[in-house]
């Protein structure tokens, strides 16, 4: 008996240590830490390269689903810098996108803000002393506005459009245009100044 017991007893201790030296050591993965040094960001409407600082402890990918940005490098170092570059928008109207930016399970987004292209107002004041004078011809897009012909008489632009004066004096004729980026004067004639402002 006092055999069987010390058998029983051995076989146990060896069960013990097996069951002890199969345990698994579980190690957590690291956390992932992803930061941006900002989530939005307002640019102008023309084109240029835009810089967004990451810190993240590993490897991130960034997205972007517009034609107009597009990621064109990533540099590194302490703080990760993701550039951009940015079309310009020569459109009326603002535009934006979003970049995401996504390590492991961990996802921030930066929304770039891009303003709309401003309208470009041109005034051209001609002082002149014709019975006659016909307005320039104006170069650009969706060009519209207003002319102040110097004798009370005002109207909207229309190509070609002319004005003809009751007396023989001076006269300053004002045409302060939305959308002109040049101008062209056909006829001179008796032309005394020329002020041009760009806006």
């Amino acid at each position: 008996m006092r055999r069987i017991l010390l058998i029983v007893s051995v076989l146990l201790v060896v069960a013990a240590g097996c069951k002890s030296s199969d345990k698994e050591v579980v190690v957590a993965p690291p956390t992932t830490e992803l930061e941006v040094a900002v989530t939005e960001l307002t640019i102008s409407h023309e084109a240029q390269r835009v810089e967004i600082e990451v810190t993240c402890n590993e490897e991130f990918e960034v997205q972007e689903e517009v034609f107009w940005l597009t990621v064109v490098d990533v540099r590194e170092g302490d703080t990760k810098v993701v550039v951009l570059n940015v079309l310009a928008n020569d459109l009326a109207e603002a535009r934006s996108a979003d970049v995401v930016i996504t390590a492991g399970q961990e996802r921030r987004t930066v929304t770039i803000m891009q303003s709309a292209k401003p309208e470009v107002s041109m005034e051209v004041a001609i002082g002149h002393r014709n019975q006659t004078l016909v307005s320039p011809k104006w170069g650009g897009e969706d060009v519209s506005g207003t002319i102040a012909w110097g004798d009370g008489a005002d109207e909207q632009y229309t190509e070609g459009v002319a004005h003809n004066y009751t007396d023989n004096g001076s006269h300053t004729a004002t045409f302060t245009m939305v959308g002109a980026t040049s101008f062209e004067i056909e006829k001179i004639g008796a032309m005394d100044s020329l002020t041009i402002a760009v806006d």
